[in-house]
């Protein structure tokens, strides 16, 4: 007997065996194992390298042997510590490979240290993880070629100044049609026939790129047309700007070879690397939203007055009253009515602080030859416990709002992807719409975002022309509401218009004089919004102007007035975002702008119509010794680029103006840096005071200089060599007060 039992024993033991065997057996056979995929990632376009600020493109290859069903995560990471992750879906036959490519954010965290990006493949409960190196030096120009412009990129080649070096790269389909992955390019280079080659996608990604400050370099001569540009971005000569970016024909040098003839540096820093002017003192976006969508937050001393009311109503009155009417004992009764009927009380009141809530948001329209650029922060409230949506058009951006960086939050500046903040469910709608969905519970108020094209002419538009110290010209508002509030900043100098009516034109002058030549770098520039602003004190939130959302997208860009720009800026609550919300949007305040190259007489070379662009910031512009300015400590470096208005009489000698809290200029004078003599009177230097900096003897340690003179002081002027125009560009390296960003006195004129 006990042999049988033994015997069934082992048998039961081999079955159970057996049977397990066959259930892994057939799990390995019905899922897919993360050992037989492999995933590869390549991060940028050439070793790595990234602009701090602007997305960056992550090639990920998947290979796979069986079906692969999951999302892929892509990280950047700065110093060990995550930034935004980007995830998107990926599917991929078995026995196949698939290419993704996925445009993740970055930002500048103040130091260069040591990047990556990391990838996770999620497949149900397995995950396969790879990683790829990031670079940034600072003075890298990634150079984009078109398909079929070169047979295979050239060598990199050293850029003028002593500025870095530049590299080159291949484009490919993929990368033209997808929004955001041209970011970290300087410069992409065509044929003669510029863009009009390239697909539909391709052509505005380019476009949309180049207004967001690259440069297209199309190989045709000067004074060409150039094929799928807008006509305010055709060249007259050899460049025309486009937006903040440029339009430029090299005449052949591409097709023979010539690439160190026509690359220039761009901008090759951090947007927080110069920070920019007038975004102190203002209330937060929620803040600003929330309260045009109704919402209301009781005043601390009503909120006192109603705990101070609790208390003695509980305590002494109720207790007197039940001394005298000798009914102690209903004290257990009398202090739970008292507490039921102020909670009644306040749950009352504060019903009808939000009775009336309902969305409203904060934009910002920007003129653009291509369609207006808008942006709106919507602010949605949960009514009934169930989760708000918003759908906006085909084409735009959605995402959440991450409210720990209210204040700060900006968005990559060559058309990247916006962040969706981690609250947020990206959703489409049934026609393929994008949107955002927010799990609110009842009562709550959370923000989501869209930014994208919207359709018709721009309703504003400004024209300026310079001559001497004078800039004038006419703003005119075609919009059918008015617009109010209206300014004009040129070079930091700003008009006050007031409201302009619908169909109006109004003319604007700046004569040089006055408040704001010289502008005080810590006070916001746009002075006739001080209430709301809160320059003097707290802001006004009832103004029509919402300047928190204002700073966001346009006062906090890296020179945001630069010389040789007009921009215009001007409010309305009478227009709406186009995103649908399922009922009304309760309000806003949207604020139009529009920009314009500042004209000059033929010949002519007036400070306001020459162009400044910071093309090297900080992390990249060193001085050896380092330059210590007294109270202040070390001066930060910046390179700026100015170019001359077309037709400027190349003879004309030329002077450099800087604020006082530029500390040291040296000028590129065709062959080093030379540092120029900074005269504080009123009158140029007779020449440069030769101290080389670059290819020449070595330099004795600087004397450290006091801090930043009284913005009111007349500006400091130094005489620029004659070798310091470059076919019409000047270059200057200066060395900055560490508390001053790019909202400093700096340009360049002609000295008669």
């Amino acid at each position: 007997m006990a042999g049988r039992t033994r015997t069934c024993i082992v048998f039961v033991r081999r079955l159970a065996g057996l049977a397990g065997a066959t259930v892994v057996t057939l799990a390995a056979l019905a899922a897919p194992a993360a050992a037989d995929t492999a995933v590869e990632v390549e991060a940028g376009y050439v070793e790595g390298q990234i602009v701090p600020g602007r997305p960056i493109p992550v090639r990920v290859q998947v290979r796979a042997d069986q079906l692969v069903t999951g999302t892929i995560t892509a990280t950047p990471y700065t110093l060990g510590e995550p930034g935004e992750a980007v995830t998107v879906p990926v599917e991929v036959a078995g026995g196949s490979v698939k290419d993704y490519l996925v445009v993740v954010p970055t930002e500048w965290r103040g130091v260069v240290g040591p990047s990556e990006v990391r990838v996770v493949l999620r497949t149900g409960d397995d995950t396969v993880e790879s990683a790829a190196s990031l670079s940034w030096t600072g003075n890298v120009e990634v150079v984009g070629l078109v398909p079929g412009l070169v047979s295979q990129p050239p060598d990199p080649v050293a850029l003028p100044m002593d500025l870095g070096r530049a590299v080159f790269t291949e484009l490919d389909a993929q990368a033209l049609a997808t929004p955001g992955a041209l970011g970290p390019l300087g410069s992409i280079v065509t044929g003669p026939d510029g863009v009009s080659a390239l697909p539909a996608d391709a052509q505005r990604n380019v476009l949309e790129w180049v207004e967001a400050g690259g440069q297209l370099l199309v190989d045709a001569p000067p004074g060409s047309p150039v094929a799928g540009v807008p006509t305010e971005w055709q060249p007259a000569g050899a460049r025309a700007p486009a937006g903040a970016g440029w339009v430029r024909l090299t005449d052949g040098a591409a097709a023979r070879g010539q690439w160190a003839t026509i690359i220039e540096p761009s901008r090759q820093f951090g947007r927080q690397e110069l920070s920019g002017g007038g975004t102190c003192c203002f209330a937060g976006v929620p803040d600003s939203v929330a309260r045009d969508a109704g919402l209301r937050i009781p005043d601390v001393g009503w909120l006192l007055g109603f705990l101070v009311a609790y208390v003695v109503v509980v305590g002494p009155v109720t207790f007197v009253l039940l001394r005298r009417v000798r009914r102690t004992g209903l004290a257990w009764v009398a202090v739970p009515a008292v507490a039921v009927l102020f909670t009644g009380v306040a749950f009352t009141a504060g019903s009808s602080l939000r009775s009336d809530s309902r969305a409203a948001h904060g934009s910002v329209v920007q003129a653009s030859p291509l369609g207006d650029r808008a942006v709106s922060y919507l602010g949605l409230v949960s009514r009934n416990g169930g989760d708000p949506t918003a759908l906006f058009p085909e084409g735009w951006q959605a995402g959440g709002f991450d409210g720990g960086d209210m204040q700060g939050m900006v968005f990559d500046d060559m058309g990247g992807p916006q962040s969706v903040a981690a609250d947020a469910v990206p959703i489409h709608g049934d026609d393929g719409r994008p949107g955002v969905r927010l799990p609110l519970s009842s009562g709550d108020f959370g923000m989501v975002t869209g930014r994208g094209r919207v359709d018709g002419d721009s309703p504003l538009a400004v024209t300026a022309t310079a001559a001497g110290g004078t800039v004038a010209g006419t703003v005119t508002n075609t919009a059918e509401f008015d617009l109010e509030r209206v300014i004009v900043v040129v070079a930091g100098r700003v008009a006050d218009l007031g409201d302009v009516a619908s169909g109006a034109e109004v003319e604007w002058m700046l004569d040089g004089t006055g408040p704001g030549v010289n502008p005080d770098p810590w006070m916001a520039v746009e002075r006739p919004w001080s209430d709301a602003i809160g320059d003097m004190g707290d802001p006004n939130l009832d103004s029509v102007v919402n300047y928190s959302v204002y700073a966001t997208e346009v006062a906090g860009e890296i020179d945001a007035y630069p010389p040789g720009v007009a921009v215009a800026a001007g409010w309305t609550t009478d227009w709406t975002p186009p995103v649908e919300i399922g009922s009304g949007i309760a309000g806003g305040r949207t604020g139009f702008v529009a920009r314009t190259v500042v004209d000059a007489p033929a010949g002519a070379v007036p400070a306001a119509a020459v162009r400044r662009e910071f093309v090297r910031g900080p992390g990249a512009t060193r001085f050896d010794p380092p330059i210590q300015i007294r109270d202040w400590g070390e001066a930060r470096g910046a390179v700026a680029r100015f170019t001359l208005p077309e037709g400027a009489d190349a003879a004309t000698p030329l002077v450099l103006e800087a604020g006082g809290g530029v500390a040291q200029a040296e000028v590129w004078d065709g062959r080093r840096w030379a540092t120029v003599q900074l005269d504080s009177d009123g009158e140029a230097a007779a020449g440069s005071s030769g101290r080389v900096v670059a290819g020449g003897p070595a330099v004795a340690p600087v004397v450290p200089v006091g801090p930043p003179v009284d913005p009111g002081a007349p500006p400091q002027v130094a005489s620029l060599p004659a070798g310091a125009n470059q076919g019409g560009v000047v270059y200057v390296r200066v060395a900055l007060s560490p508390e001053l960003g790019s909202n400093v006195l700096l340009q360049v004129r002609g000295a008669a």
